[in-house]
């Protein structure tokens, strides 16, 4: 509490202004803040909503974490838990992989992009859900454990890497501490985190009832002269059935 009001309080003060009239309340269990009368119930991240800075305070209400798993991999991981939460619900999961520009230690760069303008919104679901953003170590690290330029493979023969796998244990660690709803675990991804949600979702049907990409290189038909696409398929202005056969989004019929 100390620490949230000492390092919080311009904020604070500038976007809450009943801080200054004396009727704002202050709490440090998940950073909530709420006034005696027009805000009491609502969350920080729901009043912020309301004053539209979400996206440049979003990170107060990501708690900071770190996750060990059984092979040595550490991922730091940044996880927001809805305030009113209730051990008798069951809550869903949404995990969000970040892209390869935000790999790193600092545990700050995986919620830029996706989680910001995820939370944005003042009506989001996300409010009611339990959503956890782990940030991939420095390269050459990367969640889909193969070279970018070698092109297609197999999910199942190429061996998870060990990112991906802390991400399933820390799922597994996050079931056992909270009340979840194992029928509404969630994941997308941006960029090198679209091919990781992809990647960890067609590997394990059973865990995730959704998956999700943004920029995730599902549509490869937009790209007849990038990555040598054209050397296994020949050029699409000649063979443009095997370019509509493989192209990802064409093949979710599979799944």
């Amino acid at each position: 509490f100390t620490y949230f009001l000492k390092y919080h309080l311009e904020d604070i003060k500038k976007y809450f202004p009943a801080f200054d009239q004396g009727n704002l309340t202050i709490s440090s269990d998940h950073n909530v803040l709420w006034s005696t009368s027009e805000y009491r119930g609502t969350t920080y991240f729901e009043r912020l909503s309301k004053n539209g800075v979400t996206k440049e305070l979003v990170e107060k209400i990501f708690e900071y974490h770190t996750f060990t798993s059984e092979d040595g991999t550490t991922l730091p991981y940044r996880m927001y838990v809805p305030y009113e939460y209730d051990e008798s619900k069951e809550y869903p999961v949404l995990i969000v992989l970040h892209g390869a520009g935000e790999r790193g230690t600092d545990n700050r760069a995986n919620l830029e992009h996706m989680v910001r303008d995820m939370f944005s919104h003042p009506n989001t679901p996300l409010a009611e859900a339990i959503v956890i953003a782990p940030q991939c170590p420095q390269a050459p690290n990367q969640w889909v454990d193969t070279p970018w330029a070698r092109g297609n493979y197999s999910v199942d023969a190429l061996k998870m890497s060990n990112e991906l796998n802390a991400v399933l244990e820390l799922l597994w660690e996050i079931e056992d501490e909270f009340s979840t709803d194992d029928d509404r675990y969630y994941i997308t991804g941006l960029s090198m985190g679209g091919h990781g949600a992809l990647y960890l979702g067609i590997r394990h049907q059973d865990t995730f009832g959704s998956m999700g990409a943004m920029s995730g290189g599902v549509d490869i038909r937009p790209f007849p002269n990038d990555w040598g696409i054209w050397k296994r398929l020949g050029k699409q202005d000649e063979h443009p059935e095997n370019w509509e056969k493989n192209t990802v989004i064409n093949m979710t019929h599979l799944l």
